[in-house]
């Protein structure tokens, strides 16, 4: 009954604004924007209601792809909806339900934005989504199968950054020519009038641009031909941090397919300088042959 009491406080301080629990769930392979997260599986079924329905657009995502929506209906006695991956991360998100469905007298609406980790493994994955009331009794999980694919192109080399929250990061590579490519500076090249050269890399997206959610979190510095050789510094900048508090990120380079680099780091909200000096946080090297 104590459980069910917090339960009950927990979804109505969620609809308060959009944050979590003090037990934010950072990590976890997924977020759901304004849900409260618990540790552990979702409790088993007794006698709660049922999600009756589940309505997505489509079950592909993107390794890092921030607030994809997830709707649907749940039966007459339903106050909340959890969701969590079956095979990955620690415990479950739950929003408190929506307005009755128009279509089912009793039945009541539901919907969740998702923010999916860029640590999550490309493949098949089965997001368990369930229901329950007021007093804390769950019904049966219902099974979304979801495939992740992964946020990195495809190119003779590729250098990636992918971060987990709202920030707006910036990646900033220096070739062995001293150029440095950046969102405002696409190519590794000095001169493109004629077309991109060889040996030269192209930033592929500059994400989060003005805080703008476009449900990517990540850019990339591609290299469709093998790239020129030598030492390629790379550093993370937070533009913006977005109202966030702060942004952890991953940096990858591979040539060939093969991993060169793998560097992860954090920046905080008082990071953010709106492009001022300076281009960020070192974080690496990456020598290309």
């Amino acid at each position: 009954m104590r459980r069910a009491l917090l339960l009950g406080l927990l979804l109505l301080g969620a609809g308060c604004d959009d944050g979590v629990s003090a037990n934010s769930g950072i990590g976890e392979p997924i977020r759901v924007r304004g849900g409260q997260f618990f540790e552990g599986a979702i409790p088993a079924a007794t006698d709660g209601p049922e999600v009756a329905t589940i309505d997505s657009q489509n079950n592909l995502v993107t390794q890092g792809q921030a607030g994809k929506k997830l709707a649907g209906v749940a039966k007459k006695g339903a106050f909340a909806v959890a969701a969590r991956f079956q095979d990955l991360g620690t415990g479950y998100w739950i929003v408190p339900v929506g307005p009755a469905d128009p279509q089912t007298e009793g039945d009541l609406t539901w919907e969740m934005a998702i923010d999916y980790s860029a640590a999550i493994a490309p493949g098949k994955h089965s997001l368990l989504l369930a229901a329950s009331s007021q007093t804390g009794a769950f019904g049966p999980t219902r099974d979304l199968p979801i495939l992740v694919q992964s946020s990195t192109p495809e190119g003779a080399a590729v250098i990636s950054l992918s971060w987990d929250s709202a920030a707006d990061l910036d990646l900033h590579v220096i070739g062995p020519n001293g150029k440095e490519t950046d969102p405002k500076h696409l190519t590794t090249a000095f001169d493109f009038d004629g077309g991109v050269p060889p040996g030269a890399g192209t930033l592929d997206r500059d994400a989060s641009a003005g805080c703008g959610q476009s449900g990517y979190r990540s850019e990339s510095l591609v290299f469709t031909d093998p790239p020129a050789p030598g030492l390629y510094q790379i550093r993370v900048d937070m533009f913006d941090a977005c109202s966030a508090p702060a942004a952890s990120f991953v940096v990858t380079a591979r040539q060939a397919g093969k991993p060169v680099l793998t560097a992860k780091g954090r920046l905080l909200d008082i990071d953010a300088d709106g492009g001022g000096p300076g281009s960020g946080l070192f974080v690496g090297e990456a020598r290309f042959q």
